[in-house]
C-alpha cells in the first residue's frame, strides 16, 4: 500500500511543479519568438504533446518512488505509445 502512496505522491507533484514552470515558459515563448511562427490553433496540440511528455516523466518518477523499476518503464512505455498514436490524429483534427 505505501510504495502506491510513494507513486501517487512523486506522479502529481511532479506534474503540479512541473506544469507550473512548463505553462508560465510557455506563455513566455507564445509572447515572444514562437507566436509569431505558430498559429493559435496549434498551441492546443503543442499543450497536448508537452502534457503528454510531463504525465510520462511524472509516471516513471512516481514508479521509481515506488520502488519499481519494471512498473516505471512499464508505466512509461504506455504513456509514449498514447502519446505517439493520440496526438498525430488530434492534430490531423485541429487543422
Amino acid at each position: 500500500m505505501l510504495q502506491y502512496v510513494r507513486f501517487g505522491l512523486m506522479d502529481n507533484l511532479v506534474m503540479v511543479v512541473g506544469g507550473a514552470a512548463i505553462e508560465s515558459g510557455i506563455r513566455v515563448l507564445l509572447r515572444g519568438v514562437l507566436g509569431k511562427h505558430i498559429e493559435v490553433r496549434d498551441y492546443k496540440v503543442y499543450m497536448l504533446f508537452i502534457a503528454s511528455i510531463g504525465n510520462a516523466l511524472s509516471d516513471w518518477l512516481g514508479g521509481i518512488a515506488a520502488g519499481s523499476v519494471t512498473m516505471a518503464n512499464g508505466t512509461l512505455i504506455g504513456c509514449v505509445i498514447v502519446s505517439v498514436v493520440c496526438i498525430p490524429f488530434t492534430y490531423k483534427i485541429a487543422r
